[in-house]
């Protein structure tokens, strides 16, 4: 088992894992904004073991820092997963941006 790490740099792409690795979704973020990523499509094959915020290194109080999600791909086949940033008390409307990869895990 290993790790896949996707970043913003694979936006759109086809992520190839195999079943028990472990998925870890990098994308920057500024909590202090109270835009956030959350999941907007869920994958079937993939199991959400936690996700955090990371500040970066020389960050200020309320600085922007890097948003993990870690998952565990179980089961086989390919589906999209699919984070939007926006404020969880708003609607819909309020995304200012999408993040889309698809995640494939082999047999």
């Amino acid at each position: 088992m290993s790790t896949v790490t996707i970043s913003e740099s694979q936006e759109g792409k086809t992520v190839v894992a195999a079943p028990g690795d472990a998925i870890s979704i990098r994308l920057p973020e500024n909590p202090t904004t109270g835009f956030r990523w959350h999941v907007a499509t869920p994958p079937r094959f993939l199991s959400i073991e936690k996700d955090w915020f990371e500040p970066a290194a020389d960050a200020q109080i309320g600085g922007a820092g890097t948003h993990v999600f870690l998952y565990r791909s179980i089961g086989s086949g390919s589906d999209p997963l699919r984070l939007v940033l926006r404020r969880e008390w708003e609607p819909e409307e309020s995304v200012i941006r999408q993040f889309q990869v698809t995640v494939a895990v082999g047999s």
